[in-house]
């Protein structure tokens, strides 16, 4: 197969004919100007034409026309007319000409103002223009704007230097429409830009061949059984009421699959009720404290698998002394060089705000509640500060935990992880962010498709949707099982919370749109 290309940046920027040669194995060539016309390669006198014609001293199956951004809407009438004429010049050569529709200019920006157009009314503008084109010359139709506008919330498609270019993401995704629209039973080779993840590219590979984009929060992209547990609670081996076989088993009847037992600063492995059914996840919680007469500290857990994890069962690491919450950095470093994943406790109680745990680095995992702080002091119930650590790009997940130290303090705040029933898994998943976290109802499904957030969930009374900057009206009534919200342009993240009749929330983890 052998494809043609003319047009101009558009074309030209992250080289859209060297990709569909990478991505399709075809033989491709181009002949590009920047800020070009459709109307130059029809000038006899313009340089654009002499390479067209010289071009056309080969043999080409296929030639992709792509007009200057603007022009099928500020001047249809030259459009149309310079489309026909290219279309029958393509035809005389044999080849068979493909309409290259191009996308709107991104919102609220000079170059989208200056033609007294809203997103939407470019963008239905350029796509009929295109589709008349494509009609009236029998041209294939490449609808890269439609997989552009549909994408465009699912990843970074405009170049962040003048917000109109393609990014190499939205040039790769202009590769697969094209590639698709010339030829639907082509299959596509693994090869991506070096500048998009292996993520990404899937996701646009797959909005082509369904023409759907459909961004889903970790926890729900693959099928299996969610698992309940909890990471933080307290035993006789540290400052709990209860024995650890005893807490074990009062775990296995509220039905929760695994549970971490963290004493304060000594390690467990150990499962002291075998007979029960609750995985133990190897774990324990560490301390940094501030020269500060009040509360003012530092906890985190240290949450462990099986294969080599560096502490050892009953290993004590001893309380530290710091200056600040930076201080606390050794302990991270300590959790992440025995394999374990840090996770950052009750930071409303510890007296540590956004600005000081911004001070840590290298941990992705949070408490956003902790029962036992919320029923004895009205802390860490509902996601302290977890906002204002996503909006300034920290990428963190939230965990609900019981911090139990007595009885009536469990089964009060868990997580629900989609993973196998072995540490090992479990730790994977947590990485991932594949879970969501819980005091009672159930989350179903979370993703992003066409510029909307669907949430999907038990019976609940309130949904609130929340991101960047951009607060959203609580979306109230009885038995409310889904609700949607608009996606604002920009928005680097968005994120879900449910409330039922009796006042018990559960919180999906961010889906991370810039990513």
């Amino acid at each position: 197969m052998k494809v043609l290309f003319l047009g101009n940046s558009f074309t030209q920027v992250n080289d859209l004919p060297q990709m569909v040669s990478r991505l399709s194995g075809w033989e491709t060539r181009k002949v590009v100007r920047g800020g070009a016309y459709l109307r130059d390669f029809c000038n006899p006198g313009d340089e654009l034409n002499a390479g067209m014609e010289e071009a056309f001293r080969e043999k080409w199956d296929y030639v992709v026309i792509q007009e200057q951004s603007f022009n099928a809407v500020g001047d249809r009438e030259d459009y149309l007319k310079h489309a026909r004429i290219l279309c029958d010049r393509i035809r005389a050569e044999g080849a068979v000409p493909v309409i290259y529709a191009t996308w709107a200019y991104e919102e609220n920006t000079p170059k989208l103002k200056n033609t007294g157009l809203s997103y939407a009314r470019m963008d239905g503008a350029l796509a009929q223009s295109f589709k008349q084109a494509a009609e009236e010359n029998g041209a294939i139709l490449a609808p890269v704007g439609a997989f552009f506008t549909k994408a465009r919330f699912a990843c970074h498609l405009y170049h962040p230097t003048d917000w109109y270019h393609p990014s190499p993401a939205a040039t790769f995704l202009a590769t697969c429409v094209i590639i698709h629209a010339i030829d639907e039973t082509q299959a596509f080779s693994a090869w991506k830009p070096e500048e998009i993840s292996e993520e990404t590219a899937a996701l646009l590979r797959e909005t082509v061949r369904t023409g759907r984009c459909i961004i889903r929060q970790a926890a729900f992209r693959k099928k299996g059984k969610f698992l309940k547990g909890n990471l933080h609670c307290h035993t006789t081996r540290s400052d709990g009421k209860a024995s650890p076989d005893a807490v074990i088993r009062q775990f296995g009847f509220m039905g929760y699959d695994f549970l971490a037992l963290t004493d304060h600063y000594r390690y467990n492995t150990e499962n002291f009720a075998p007979e029960t059914d609750v995985l133990v996840i190897p774990g324990m919680e560490l301390a940094a404290r501030m020269h500060d007469p009040r509360v003012h500290c530092v906890h985190v857990l240290s949450i462990g698998g099986e294969k080599e994890n560096g502490f050892a069962h009953d290993q004590r690491v001893e309380v530290i002394y710091v200056d600040s919450a930076g201080g606390a950095q050794p302990l991270i470093d300590q959790i992440k060089e025995a394999h374990n994943l840090p996770v950052i406790c009750h930071p409303q109680w510890s007296g540590t705000g956004a600005a000081e745990i911004e001070e840590m680095q290298g941990f992705s995992l949070m408490e956003i509640h902790n029962s036992g702080c919320a029923l004895e002091y009205e802390m860490d119930q509902n996601a302290a500060y977890w906002d204002e650590l996503l909006c300034h790009g920290r990428k963190i997940y939230g965990v609900a935990t019981d911090d139990c130290h007595q009885t009536y303090q469990m089964g009060r705040g868990f997580i629900r992880v989609k993973a196998e029933k072995n540490a090992d898994a479990i730790l994977s998943a947590l990485e991932k962010g594949e879970f969501y976290a819980s005091c009672g109802p159930e989350i179903y499904d979370f993703f992003v498709e066409d510029g909307k957030a669907t949430v999907c969930c038990s019976a609940v009374e309130t949904i609130v949707f929340r991101h960047f900057h951009c607060p959203h009206r609580a979306i109230r009534g009885q038995d409310i099982m889904s609700a949607q919200a608009d996606v604002i342009p920009g928005t680097h993240y968005i994120r879900a919370e449910v409330i039922d009749k009796d006042g018990r929330r559960a919180w999906t983890n961010p889906i991370f749109l810039d990513e």
